[in-house]
Parts: C-alpha cells; sequence; structure tokens
C-alpha cells in the first residue's frame, strides 16, 4: 500500500506490486481468489488496484467489494503514489516520477 482516502468509515487504498521485487512476492492472493484478475492483470506480472477497506473497533478488514482492477500499460508498472477521492465521482491517482509523473482519474464504481 502506498497511499490511503477516507470514504466514510471505509477507506480505500492503492496497491501495487512491481515484480522486480520479488523477495515481496505473496504465496497467495486473497483478493484475486474470490474476485479474480482483470483482463490485462492475467497478462502482467505487476498489480495496480484499488481495495476497499473497513475500520471498526475489531480492527482493519477488507470491505466486501471487488478491487478496482486498473487497466496496466503492457510491461510498465506505473509506481502509483497518490490516492484522493474526489466527491462521489472517483479519485485521483497520480505516479511519482519514474518513469514520468502521470495524473490519472479512476470512476468510482
Amino acid at each position: 500500500m502506498t497511499d490511503a482516502a477516507a470514504d466514510g468509515n471505509t477507506f480505500w487504498v492503492i496497491n501495487y506490486f512491481f515484480p522486480g521485487d520479488t523477495d515481496l512476492t505473496p504465496k497467495t492472493d486473497p483478493l484475486v481468489e474470490k474476485y479474480g484478475e482483470g483482463p490485462t492483470h492475467t497478462q502482467q506480472d505487476q498489480v495496480e488496484r484499488l481495495v476497499k477497506m473497513t475500520y471498526s473497533p475489531n480492527g482493519i478488514t477488507f470491505a466486501d467489494a471487488a478491487p478496482i482492477q486498473l487497466t496496466l500499460d503492457g510491461n510498465t508498472a506505473r509506481n502509483l503514489e497518490g490516492l484522493v477521492l474526489l466527491n462521489d465521482q472517483g479519485f485521483l491517482l497520480v505516479t511519482d516520477k519514474f518513469p514520468s509523473t502521470l495524473l490519472m482519474f479512476v470512476k468510482k464504481p
């Protein structure tokens, strides 16, 4: 996770994985097991998705919602660093400076 944005009692987090970080590769992915992968995620090793979480006195858990899987850009892993909610319309995402800064809008489901 590189950033989060609150949405009432829930919040969204960026879930990003760079395939070069092989020592961080999880053995299983519970979100893929439950919801499957997006079309481009089945073809690439990187992960770029927004995951909805819930906070309660018992802790932080996955919300009962499929992740928003971003359309991947070939083998280019975009290092997603910033996330902001844009009212009820969606999200603004920004990358860091490698290979260049990108500003993206993702519609909220």
